[in-house]
Parts: structure tokens; sequence; C-alpha cells
């Protein structure tokens, strides 16, 4: 049985996400942008992102459908 730091519920959930962060860079345009990779360990799914703010919502997205 796992232990709950003082004060926490019990009906509490966690999340655990294995985010990866890397540059590309556009030859034709010469700038370079950020993408992003979210895994959810356990479970074999992998989303990519080629923006922070759809990073952002899928996260909140998952964690408002589990309150």
């Amino acid at each position: 049985m796992d232990a709950q730091p003082a004060g926490m519920d019990a009906q509490l959930r966690r999340k655990i996400y294995l985010l990866t962060c890397w540059q590309e860079q556009d030859h034709p345009a010469n700038s370079v942008s950020w993408r992003f990779s979210l895994e959810t360990p356990g479970s074999n799914t992998r989303a990519l992102f080629t923006n922070l703010k759809d990073l952002m919502i899928s996260i909140e997205s998952e964690l408002s459908a589990d309150r």
C-alpha cells in the first residue's frame, strides 16, 4: 500500500508523462522550430506536437477529463 503525504486526499491521482523537446531546422525558410513528443509510459501511446500551445491544450484536456 502506498503512503500518502500528510493532507493528501486518497482519491487524488497522478499522471506520468515523458516529454521530449527538440529543434528542427526548416532549410528553405532558414528558421528553427521546436517540436514536442508526449509519451505515456506503460500504454505505448505517443503524441507529437508542432507547437507548445497544442501540447498544453492536450495535457489540460486529459487532466480535465479525469476529474
